[in-house]
């Protein structure tokens, strides 16, 4: 299934548009145990990457996203993220009644 409304913020190590969508796509790497075990410097890179990303952009406050899935394109992976308001945090706390067996 495509996304198009889903917005990629970065192509592997380098960012490629500040967020402006309500989804944002975050390039991790595909196997990232691999990646450690093979390249420490491609490994520190995207170490630095995602945490300037994470740093800037994922949090609880307005305007800001959080992590809510997980996405695949060919061989690349995503953590997907929805921008922070109340109807995510109301759609957040009733998954997590339902995971709780709370109706």
């Amino acid at each position: 299934r495509t996304a198009p409304d889903v917005q990629r913020i970065n192509a592997g190590i380098q960012q490629i548009a500040d967020p402006t969508a309500a989804q944002i796509a975050i390039e991790i790497p595909a196997d990232w145990t691999a990646l450690q075990r093979t390249n420490l410097d491609q490994t520190l890179a995207w170490r630095a990457a995602t945490d300037a990303l994470f740093a800037q952009y994922i949090g609880c406050r307005a305007g800001q996203y959080v992590v809510t899935g997980v996405g695949v394109d060919a061989d690349r992976r995503f953590l997907i993220a929805e921008q922070a308001d109340d109807s995510l945090w109301e759609k957040l706390s009733q998954i997590s009644m339902i995971g709780e067996g709370i109706n």
